[in-house]
């Protein structure tokens, strides 16, 4: 599906997945359930996904051709400075 805007550019760094996955297996712990581990082939697909529907205006894109056995958890914030990985990983929790 073709874009109806530029991709918005890309501020994920290895702080913030080092915090999104911290957080993450925090509240993976309260629930008894195993923690996740980074995957950069899972990572580089997300950021693909990420990519191509940040060029899609109100994410009108949905969840429309995912990987099988993948979900999405999509988080939208806007601001002049990076928002640290626990606020995105709160928001989907």
């Amino acid at each position: 599906m073709a874009g109806t805007r530029p991709a918005l550019p890309n501020a994920t760094t290895p702080e913030f997945q080092a915090e999104a996955l911290a957080e993450a297996n925090a509240l993976r712990a309260r629930h008894h359930a195993p923690p996740l581990v980074l995957d950069a082939e899972l990572n580089a697909y997300a950021q693909e996904r990420a990519t191509s529907r940040s060029e899609q205006e109100e994410l009108e894109a949905g969840h429309e051709g995912l990987h099988a056995q993948t979900g999405e958890n999509i988080f939208w914030g806007a601001g002049s400075e990076a928002l640290p990985g626990s606020i995105a990983v709160n928001n989907w929790y």
